[in-house]
């Protein structure tokens, strides 16, 4: 999956995504990207950092059901192209780039 950066300063693929608590109080969402292959510290991306334990896992809740819907999209649209001969290509295509980034909040 696609995730842009808080500040949409970075976009990684990531293969997996958790939560870091910071010494400071505050909650890292970090993700790995798929080169790595290490899974040291420094393979790691922070994608947002948030105030409280709470929100940071209402983020993760929300690129939970965005790979959910994702993988629907992707196999419902796949079945419309097969159904309709690939007559539909440009419009689901659109479609799908819709749903392929996931934009971490500011807050």
């Amino acid at each position: 999956m696609w995730i842009r950066s808080q500040y949409r300063k970075m976009l990684v693929k990531v293969t997996s995504v958790y939560i870091y608590g910071k010494l400071d109080g505050t909650f890292m969402i970090r993700g790995l990207n798929e080169c790595c292959v290490g899974y040291q510290d420094d393979d790691f991306f922070n994608l947002g950092t948030y105030g409280t334990e709470e929100r940071a896992l209402e983020v993760l809740d929300e690129i939970q059901e965005s790979i959910a819907r994702d993988v629907f999209y992707r196999t419902e649209d796949c079945i419309r192209a097969v159904n309709t001969l690939i007559d539909d290509t440009p419009s689901f295509l659109n479609e799908m780039q819709n749903g392929l980034i996931y934009q971490m909040p500011k807050e």
